[in-house]
C-alpha cells in the first residue's frame, strides 16, 4: 500500500482539502474578476455558485481548477503522512504527521522508531520555520486492521492566536508557544485503542476540552495555561469525534458530543451533563452537526440512519 498523508491547496484565506499524499500544496488564486467569469465557465455540468456569491471581497474569484501541476505555487515535502488538517495562524501553518513506524501496511517497521512530528511552515513560501518531534509513549495501538490506518497524527491542533494546542493520544496535550518555540506537557492520559486516537482540542473561555474516550472514557478539561484539570466527565464511551460548542436559542453555550447509544450535552464551564438522547448505537466517528436548536450526530456507517434530536425533546438530567 502506497504511503498517503496530505494535500492542502490554500489560496489566500481560503482552504480547499484535497486527497492524501506526504506533500503540502497550495494553490494559485485568480488574479482578475475577469478570470473569476471564466472559472465560472469551467464548473462541471449541473454545478453552480451558490446565490449571492461574488467572488472575494477584492474581486478575485477561487481557481476552479488545480492538480498536482496546475495552479501550485508551492509545494513541500513532510517528514511522513498524517490525517489531521493545518491551522493557520496569520502567516503560519500548523500541521502534524507522523514518520518512522506505520507506513507501509505490510511492513510497518519497529514501534520503537514511532515519532511524531508539528511542523511551523511559511504560508507565502511553504518553506518550514522549525519542526518539533515527539517520542512515543508506548505500547501505541497496532498498526493492522482497516480501522488503525489512519496512523498516529489524526487529531488537528488548535491555536488562540498566541499559543498552540495539540493532542497526540497517550502522549497527551501539549502546549507551544510557537514565538518562544516552546513547549508544556498539559496532561498525559493513559490507554489506548486498536483504531487510536481521532479527537482534537476544543478552546473554550480559559480551558482546553479534550475528548479522552479513548485514552480514559471521559471529557476533560484543563486550564489553557497550567494544564491543571478544571473538570471531568465520565462515560464518554466509543467517541472518536470531536465535541462541538453551540449556542442555544436562550444565548446559552452547551457542549455537545455523540457517543456510543447516547448524545450528551454539557455545561462547558463545569462539565454538568446537562440532557442526553438516543444516539447511534455503535462507535461514533463523525462529529455532531448543529443547526438552531437540532443536533445531528452522522451515522458511522452506510448502513445506519442519520438521527435528528431537538433538544426539547431530550431527557434532561437529574
Amino acid at each position: 500500500m502506497a504511503r498517503r498523508a496530505l494535500h492542502a491547496y490554500i489560496q489566500r484565506n481560503d482552504l480547499l482539502w484535497g486527497d492524501f499524499s506526504c506533500e503540502i500544496c497550495v494553490n494559485l488564486h485568480s488574479s482578475s474578476a475577469s478570470s473569476a467569469a471564466s472559472s465560472r465557465r469551467q464548473l462541471p455540468t449541473g454545478a453552480s455558485f451558490a446565490p449571492g456569491w461574488a467572488g472575494r471581497r477584492d474581486g478575485n474569484g477561487p481557481a476552479i481548477e488545480w492538480s498536482a501541476d496546475k495552479n501550485i505555487v508551492w509545494k513541500l515535502a513532510l517528514p511522513g503522512p498524517g490525517t489531521s488538517s493545518p491551522v493557520t495562524v496569520g502567516n503560519r501553518i500548523f500541521l502534524t504527521c507522523y514518520s518512522g513506524y506505520a507506513l507501509d501496511t505490510k511492513e510497518p517497521g519497529k514501534m520503537d522508531d514511532l515519532r511524531r512530528h508539528l511542523l511551523c511552515v511559511d504560508r507565502k513560501t511553504g518553506k518550514t520555520a522549525w519542526t518539533k518531534v515527539f517520542d512515543p509513549v508506548l505500547p501505541e495501538h497496532k498498526y493492522a486492521g482497516e480501522g488503525a490506518y489512519h496512523g498516529y497524527a489524526a487529531s488537528t491542533a488548535a491555536s488562540d492566536g498566541e499559543r498552540l494546542y495539540v493532542f497526540f493520544g497517550q502522549i497527551g496535550s501539549l502546549l507551544l508557544r510557537p514565538r518562544r518555540q516552546t513547549t508544556l506537557a498539559l496532561s498525559r492520559r493513559q490507554g489506548t485503542n486498536g483504531w487510536g486516537s481521532g479527537s482534537s482540542p476544543l478552546l473554550y473561555k480559559n480551558l482546553v476540552i479534550i475528548n479522552a474516550s479513548v485514552e480514559s472514557n471521559s471529557m476533560i478539561a484543563l486550564d489553557k495555561l497550567s494544564g491543571k484539570e478544571v473538570w471531568k466527565t465520565p462515560k464518554i464511551n466509543s467517541a472518536w469525534n470531536t465535541p462541538m460548542l453551540v449556542t442555544t436559542a436562550e444565548k446559552e453555550t452547551e457542549l455537545v458530543i455523540s457517543v456510543q447509544d447516547r448524545i450528551v450535552s454539557m455545561d462547558p464551564d463545569t462539565g454538568k451533563e446537562l440532557w442526553t438522547a438516543e444516539g447511534v448505537h455503535r462507535y461514533v466517528c463523525p462529529n455532531v452537526v448543529a443547526q438552531m436548536d437540532r443536533w445531528t450526530p452522522s451515522a458511522v456507517h452506510s448502513s445506519l440512519p442519520v438521527i435528528g434530536v431537538h433538544r426539547h425533546d431530550a431527557i434532561p438530567a437529574r
